[in-house]
């Protein structure tokens, strides 16, 4: 059954990423797959669904990489802006992966998931910065989120805003919520505008690997 619903992840993702998420459809899932529809339809209710399991996937392949690439002894702040980095660069990377993100953050099933899952990454990462709720948590990615996805947005109607000054100002709006002094906050920039080719390479595990529960 895991293989199953390992080629139905693989192959949607695949095509979601060469062609878009709107252009991909669940007959080509199953052309491309060669699973039976009612296969697919066992494990997910409808294409977004499966959407959902790629887009959360993604966002744990990032982390999980993270650790092994670079260790767990990095700060929690630079683990923020190293992860909310890969996020942008894949967007300005990849066309398609831009309009993934987008849909995401467009969807209200998902994006409430998304929410969820970051606000808890982010409780995980600063409750040693700040004493939050876990609804506090919520509602301040909830607010963070909301850039993220109007920067992807513009990078989706192929506006002239580069990646280096998207990254450095959404660390200016995003950090200081989480009682990161403005002195770490310069430093911790620094550091991303130098991680460049890691950040890469960390956006290519996104494109290259799949993530099944």
């Amino acid at each position: 059954m895991n293989d199953v619903r390992y080629t139905i992840i693989a192959t949607a993702k695949k095509l979601f990423i060469n062609q878009g998420y709107k252009k991909t459809t669940i007959r080509q899932i199953v052309d491309e797959s060669g699973i039976l529809i009612g296969s697919i339809y066992y494990f997910f209710k409808n294409k977004e669904e499966i959407f959902q399991s790629i887009i959360l996937g993604m966002f744990d392949i990032a982390d999980n990489y993270l650790v092994e690439k670079c260790g767990r002894d990095l700060s929690p702040p630079l683990q923020y802006a190293i992860l909310s980095a890969v996020e942008l660069k894949a967007s300005d990377m990849n066309e398609q992966i831009c309009e993934m993100f987008y849909q995401a953050y467009s969807m209200n099933g998902v994006m409430h998931k998304l929410v969820t899952h970051a606000a808890e990454r982010s409780k995980r990462l600063f409750q040693d910065n700040i004493l939050l709720t876990k609804k506090e948590h919520f509602l301040r990615t909830l607010g963070l989120v909301g850039v993220m996805r109007n920067y992807i947005a513009t990078r989706y109607i192929a506006e002239d805003l580069s990646y280096d000054t998207m990254i450095n100002t959404y660390l200016d709006l995003s950090l200081p919520m989480y009682n990161i002094n403005p002195d770490e906050i310069e430093e911790i920039k620094e550091t991303i505008n130098n991680m460049t080719p890691e950040i890469i390479e960390i956006v290519n595990s996104l494109i290259n690997h799949t993530f099944v529960e």
